[in-house]
């Protein structure tokens, strides 16, 4: 179960104290900081998190509940991911419309292969 800690202006005070007071045990080998920087801390050089003498790992884009998310609140990440899921999709119906499918079961395929799983998630 993945801990998800919201960093305001407190800073990582409370996570340290209940990590040092062992209410979590966590493989900090396997996790990772994913940090929101808006506005004028962007500019600024935020220190690694290190917890117990172990550097966590800092990524910029994350999947959370199938929503790619990105540091900066860009459109750019969920965009690429939407794109990379559908781009072999559209392959595959091109190459059905050229083998000469019916439209009908073109649309079927699209509906049920693209529209759906991939374009209704948002």
């Amino acid at each position: 179960m993945p801990l998800i800690y919201t960093l305001q202006r407190g800073g990582f005070g409370e996570i340290d104290r209940k990590i040092s007071r062992e209410e979590y045990t966590l493989d900090w080998s396997q996790s990772k900081v994913f940090l929101v920087v808006l506005g004028s801390l962007a500019k600024q050089s935020i220190p690694c998190l290190t917890i117990q003498s172990d550097v966590i790992e800092r990524v910029t884009t994350f999947k959370l509940l199938g929503i790619t998310l990105s540091s900066d609140l860009s459109w750019e990440a969920p965009i690429n991911a939407i794109c990379a899921k559908v781009a072999p999709r559209l392959y595959y119906l091109k190459q059905l419309r050229r083998a000469g499918l019916p439209s009908a079961d073109l649309l079927y395929f699209y509906l049920t292969l693209i529209k759906i799983p991939v374009l209704c998630l948002y």
